[in-house]
């Protein structure tokens, strides 16, 4: 007989898979999370889906149970499906779509009854309860009555429990009807559904995809590397399982970028690779990564890739001068982002200093590193220098002042929060999680127009 891996949180089980490990699934999970232990059998609960039988292997010092499971908090799994355009809006809007569907498919076939009069009484009956329930069903209701669900551990036999009169009770039915899957979300895809669940999990709660059954079953072997083993499966849907590639001006820019992402979003830091110029000897700036652009742009590399500009005059001009290219849609060019700080700036120049935006003048990664590290001692904040001006854009190029200085600031900062991860909150992230921010969601116009073309095509 076959055995069942499955996805729980908490004690509610999510989605399982027969005899393997799901793709769609263990993608959410990173190699270091793989759990394994030794327990006693008697504190492994089996998976609700698998099916009665005894099992042959009875505990003994000598032969404990070896628990296998890849375990991640709500918070990391909710990050990682945002970074993959599962965004709440998105889900929201799988499940308004799938739910259109759900109530024309019911609605015709309450039509069709007629067609059958012997068989009618009994399914209109059920035709027209489902239908009830549909046409009440929202976002916010199903999500309340998962939290009920879950608050109260509920299941399809618990609810004689209930009052008849229970005004939950019709959708509860629905939604634990085992014929329904996912508590009777009714939008398209596992992942859009998984969205919405932890919605409202507490960010510590933990997600765990239990193989032990599969594993202790022969179907999987422990010890492999399931999740580049999956990657193969997910890689033509929205490159579930693929790094996004980086590319910026310069190798410090890679390395601290690289570096926030792991202290601000460590979630997230296994999912970028940041180019490295020094080892492939590249000289960087911003003529060499609009050239890598291009080079990518005409190769048929799949993994998506961010050309990333200073927010500068230079920047500025070779991102405008790519628009006129038609880049595939796995990669995108973006510059830094407009901050606040930024707008009202001391700059220096031939007539004294004035304090002016210098959003799109001189934003290079510095300007970012946070006011604790581009004030002095006497509060006063590292001025911009103008340079040179451009006559194509008709503006003057700017740089802040003492770059080797403000780098090895913010290199002490990045040392003293590696080694003290509690201190991170003492300190001014604002410029580096708005250039984050540009990584995690730069792809989300794209996911979006991927998933409704799916749905086009699914109904």
């Amino acid at each position: 007989m076959g055995s069942y891996a499955e996805l729980t949180l908490d004690s509610m089980c999510l989605e399982y898979s027969y005899n393997s490990v799901d793709p769609y699934i263990i993608w959410l999970y990173l190699p270091s999370e793989k759990c394994i232990k030794q327990v006693h059998r008697d504190n492994h609960t089996e998976p609700s889906q698998s099916p009665a039988e005894p099992n042959p292997d009875e505990f003994s010092e000598d032969n404990p149970l070896e628990l296998v499971q890849y375990r991640c908090s709500a918070a990391a799994a909710y990050e990682r499906l945002e970074l993959k355009g599962f965004t709440y809006n998105l889900a929201e809007l799988s499940f308004k779509k799938g739910l259109e569907v759900k109530i024309d498919q019911a609605q015709y076939l309450a039509r069709q009854l007629a067609v059958y009069p012997q068989q009618a009484a009994v399914l209109e009956m059920h035709e027209e309860k489902t239908l009830s329930v549909l046409r009440n069903l929202t976002v916010q209701r199903w999500l309340n009555t998962l939290d009920r669900i879950r608050a109260e551990n509920l299941t399809s036999e618990t609810l004689d429990t209930l009052c008849s009169n229970d005004q939950d009770l019709p959708l509860l039915q629905y939604m634990l009807d085992r014929n329904q899957g996912w508590f009777g979300f009714p939008g398209f895809g596992f992942l859009p559904f998984l969205r919405l669940t932890i919605e409202r999990i507490p960010p510590y709660e933990q997600l765990v995809y239990d193989l032990t059954p599969v594993v202790s079953s022969g179907y999987i072997d422990k010890d492999q590397d399931h999740i580049s083993a999956s990657e193969a499966n997910v890689s033509a849907d929205a490159t579930l399982a693929q790094k996004t590639i980086v590319l910026a001006e310069g190798s410090s820019d890679m390395r601290f970028l690289r570096r926030s992402l792991k202290l601000l979003c460590p979630n997230l830091a296994d999912y970028f690779h940041f180019f490295d110029f020094s080892m492939s000897k590249f000289p960087g700036g911003v003529s060499v990564v609009s050239r890598l652009v291009q080079a990518f742009a005409a190769t048929e590399i799949q993994h998506r890739i961010i050309g990333l500009f200073d927010n500068d005059t230079v920047g500025r001009s070779a991102l405008q001068s790519l628009e006129h290219i038609n880049l595939p849609s796995n990669i995108v060019v973006r510059h830094l982002p407009d901050i606040s700080l930024a707008r009202n700036y001391p700059t220096l120049g031939p007539t004294g200093g004035v304090n002016w935006d210098v959003n799109g003048l001189a934003g290079s990664i510095e300007m970012y590193f946070g006011e604790d590290v581009l004030k002095d001692d006497q509060g006063d904040l590292q001025p911009v220098l103008w340079k040179g001006y451009n006559q194509k854009s008709g503006k003057y190029q700017g740089e802040i002042r003492d770059k080797k200085m403000l780098q090895d600031k913010f290199e002490a900062k990045l040392v003293k929060c590696e080694q003290h991860p509690e201190l991170i909150g003492s300190y001014d992230w604002e410029g580096m999680k708005s250039i984050l921010d540009i990584l995690r969601t730069a792809f989300h116009d794209l996911d979006r127009t991927n998933f409704l073309h799916a749905v086009e095509e699914a109904v």
